[in-house]
């Protein structure tokens, strides 16, 4: 008597691990995408601290006049030590 699995029960197993991976992959897809957003979430805060830290620290970029709008650029506060390079969570360019 053979010891093998019939062409069904290899079918069956098949047709099981489909029916799992069409669960899973999605399951599996919105988790990274959560992920990637939550990573997205930490480095907006970092970089919001860190720019009010360097405003902290450098007074004299703060607006003078009301209604007066300044700009801190990533670049600034990369060039001067305030944060290290932030990777963009999607496709890791800084």
């Amino acid at each position: 008597m053979s010891r093998g699995f019939t062409l069904i029960e290899l079918l069956a197993v098949i047709v099981i691990l489909g029916l799992i991976l069409a669960i899973a992959i999605p399951s599996f897809s919105s988790l990274i995408q959560k992920n990637r957003f939550n990573a997205f979430r930490r480095n907006e805060e970092l970089l919001v601290k860190q720019a009010q830290i360097y405003l902290t620290n450098n007074t004299n970029l703060l607006p003078t006049d009301i209604g007066e709008k300044k700009e801190v650029l990533y670049t600034d506060i990369k060039e001067q030590n305030y944060i290290d390079i932030i990777k963009d969570s999607i496709d890791g360019s800084e």
